[in-house]
């Protein structure tokens, strides 16, 4: 319904717009409308000298319009220019203006038949803000599609509606139809029968109510009042199972079959009465028929197994119960162990192993004092005990028994120790070359080299510092512009190009680049000037001019831009002390060469 009044609005007003023409070429052109989206306004006319209005025409003669989809305006033709002042102005360019309805002719997303967004405005000027999206309550319930309302079509459907139950429509809009009224867990299609009652439902206990609780079609089936199984015993009268006439209390009890007829608890386990149940229904009475014969009963010499363990007559001082061949009769002066009989070994364990009255006679063992407990004792401190005292080892023969590394068998290292005890010091241990690192830079002297066990203070692993007093000069260090073999490979200054001035001429500017070790190049520099915070330049010679840049250490790249096409180079000191680079000691390559300034001196110019 919602297109077809947006439809029927942009034909009214395409109608209204083909009778005043307000923006079109004639007649013949009218301007399609779309409901779903913005037109596309026409260039407004512009007012020429002559007072007359010219117009673009940007669109075809030819438009038509669908009446399932009407098309947006597009490129409108402007009427030729006449003496008739022009329609009013659409201020926005959409193709509407306030005389056409448009409702803010300042916003081009807004005009009739425009598509309603979810931005808070009436976008299509039918006097309803955002109606048609998810945001507007279509039917006036209170709730839109993003408050949840899960059909906004429907007044009484929305989130918290009143729920009827069965009518296959989600009033309160929960994801699902009301089907179990009483909330207990059961429908009509489940077997519910009375679904307004949350105590009747298949399954349900039957609560003697004159109820069909469990919806079987019975009332108050199987209540403990009732004698189900015929027996003359109810569940209130004690039946423990009112489904068998066999059992009631004070039946006759049958032993041994897992059944409680008597109801009195439990089976008849124990015929005896000696308080172990029979091994026929799972204990351990070897027969339930004596009551003096049962698991623990004392063994008597009766051959009978009293005490059901499977032996008869053990325990008894005629029966030899370890199987050494010696009875107590026989002198075993203890017939539960079978290492223990007269005449057994004597062995160091508290016991009298051969039954002489004497316990570990002959029997105790030498022990070493362990100070370290490394496990090796001192040969001249021992004791004799059966079991190891606290502090003492079985073995003898560590020499130093405050320290647990050493000791006999122990890995000898290089420490000047003995650690093996072998009364010889770091034998076998393995040694290593080193090299005295003065400058501390990684790498040592060749000529320094030791072979030693252990790494002297001041000495390294690596050699081949061919300069031992500068940590900047060894194997491996970055080559510089600056006379030294500073990799120690035998070269020097090997793959740079040193004491190079380049020159790249770029329109009037020339762009020079400096590099080498410029203090070692300078008039009048020595060692002792300070060059920290100095600037480098280059002075035209002709009018005194110079463009300087921070000068930043002997071996750096400085790049200079000047428009002059002759120049020195020249360093600045922090305190104003100027020294002129000796061009004399550089080469030039690429625009610029060195030549002679006319007055004796060397300058940059161009070529």
């Amino acid at each position: 319904m919602k297109n077809r009044n947006g439809f029927f609005l942009a034909l009214a007003l395409l109608l209204a717009g083909c009778g005043n023409n307000p923006i079109g070429g004639g007649e013949d052109s009218p301007t399609p409308l779309e409901e779903t989206a913005a037109p596309t306004a026409a260039p407004a006319a512009s007012p020429t000298p002559g007072g007359d209005d010219d117009a673009t025409d940007t669109g075809d003669d030819d438009s038509s319009l669908e009446a399932s989809s009407p098309t947006p305006v597009e490129a409108q033709t402007q009427p030729p220019a006449t003496d008739t002042p022009p329609p009013a102005s659409d201020l926005d360019g959409d193709g509407y203006s306030e005389e056409q309805d448009d409702c803010d002719d300042g916003n081009d997303a807004v005009y009739p038949g425009a598509r309603e967004l979810e931005d808070g405005l009436d976008n299509d000027c039918d006097g309803k803000v955002d109606d048609g999206t998810d945001v507007y309550d279509d039917d006036r319930d209170g709730y839109s599609e993003d408050d949840g309302d899960c059909d906004d079509r429907e007044d009484d459907v929305y989130p918290g509606a009143e729920e009827i139950a069965y009518d296959d429509v989600d009033q309160d809009c929960s994801g699902e139809d009301l089907t179990d009224v009483d909330g207990d867990g059961y429908d009509k299609d489940e077997g519910d029968c009375d679904d307004r009652n949350v105590q009747v439902y298949p399954g349900a206990t039957e609560a003697g109510d004159q109820i069909d609780n469990d919806c079987d079609g019975k009332v108050d089936e199987n209540l403990d009042t009732a004698d189900d199984d015929g027996d003359g015993k109810s569940e209130a009268k004690g039946d423990c199972n009112d489904g068998d006439d066999t059992i009631y209390p004070g039946a006759d009890e049958v032993a041994y079959d897992a059944i409680d007829q008597d109801c009195s608890g439990s089976d008849l386990n124990d015929v005896d009465e000696d308080g172990v149940i029979a091994s026929k229904a799972g204990g351990s009475d070897c027969d339930d028929q004596d009551a003096d014969v049962y698991p623990g009963a004392d063994e008597t010499y009766n051959d009978v197994d009293d005490d059901c363990n499977g032996t008869i007559d053990d325990g008894t001082v005629n029966y030899d119960d370890d199987s050494d061949g010696f009875s107590e009769a026989q002198g075993d002066c203890d017939d539960d162990d079978a290492l223990t009989y007269p005449g057994a070994k004597e062995t160091c364990n508290g016991l009298d192993d051969d039954c002489d009255g004497i316990i570990d006679d002959g029997a105790e063992i030498t022990y070493y004092l362990d100070g370290d407990a490394d496990g090796y004792g001192l040969s001249a401190s021992s004791t004799q005990a059966c079991a190891r005292p606290t502090g003492y080892a079985t073995k003898a023969g560590d020499c130093d028994d405050e320290d647990a590394a050493v000791h006999p068998n122990a890995s000898e290292t290089c420490n000047s120790l003995d650690d093996d005890c072998d009364s010889k010091i770091d034998e076998g241990a393995p040694t290593a070359t080193w090299y005295d690192d003065f400058d501390q830079d990684g790498y040592g002297d060749s000529a320094t080299a030791i072979i030693v066990c252990a790494q002297p203070e001041g000495y390294v692993s690596q050699g081949g510092d061919c300069d031992d007093a500068d940590d900047s000069v060894h194997p491996g260090a970055v080559e510089l512009c600056d006379g030294v073999d500073n990799d120690c490979d035998s070269g020097v200054d090997e793959g740079l190009e040193c004491n190079l001035i380049a020159c790249e001429a770029d329109g009037d500017d020339l762009e020079v680049t400096i590099s080498g070790p410029i203090s070692k190049t300078l008039f009048g520099y020595s060692s002792s000037t300070s060059l920290s915070g100095a600037t480098i330049g280059l002075q035209q010679w002709d009018i005194g001019s110079a463009v300087t840049t921070a000068f930043e250490g002997d071996y750096q790249d400085y790049v200079l831009d000047t428009r002059s096409d002759r120049m020195t180079p020249f360093i600045t000191t922090a305190s104003g002390v100027q020294y002129w680079v000796r061009l004399a000691d550089y080469k030039a390559s690429g625009d610029c060469e060195i030549v002679d300034d006319g007055s004796g001196g060397l300058v940059l110019a161009t070529k």
